[in-house]
């Protein structure tokens, strides 16, 4: 599945492009492809971050395979999952998983993710992918990689 970002800020999926055709040469137009709404991301800070760092340009805005969103997915999943458990805490009290906390699991695994997605966002982005978002009228981004906020934590308690 590979999705298109498009200026300012749409999201579309589509999977009549595979991802290993975009190593082998970028597409210059993709407008007869069926190209469907996203639903599992939102436009973010994070997610042009890594569009700038891992984008195929085309005509229509940058092209992202599932494998160079992996970090993002990762990360968002984690989070979902961590702060499922700490709602679950306050209504319900601790729950425990072999003798740990359910919460320390998830904050553990939230923080591997972020981790990693960090990681990717700490190199420098594409000078050409950055020119040609903002030549199809894509907005500039201030400079920067940190822009993920890690969910809230608690104690082993």
């Amino acid at each position: 599945m590979i999705r298109l970002i498009e200026p300012p800020d749409r999201i579309r999926w589509t999977d009549q492009l595979y991802e290993s055709h975009l190593g082998i040469k970028d597409p210059d137009d993709i407008t007869g492809l069926r190209w469907r709404d996203e639903y599992r991301f939102i436009m973010s800070q994070p997610l042009m971050e890594l569009a700038l760092r891992r984008g195929v340009p085309c005509n229509k805005g940058l092209l992202l395979t599932r494998i160079s969103l992996m970090p993002l997915e990762r990360y968002l999943a984690s989070r979902s999952a961590h702060l499922s458990a700490l709602r679950f805490d306050i209504d319900q009290g601790p729950q425990f998983v072999r003798g740990e906390r359910f919460t320390t699991s998830t904050n553990q695994t939230l923080s591997s993710a972020l981790g990693a997605l960090e990681v990717v966002l700490s190199h420098p982005r594409d000078k050409r992918i950055e020119e040609h978002w903002r030549g199809i009228g894509g907005q500039a981004l201030t400079s920067g990689g940190k822009a993920v906020a890690p969910a809230h934590t608690v104690g082993a308690g």
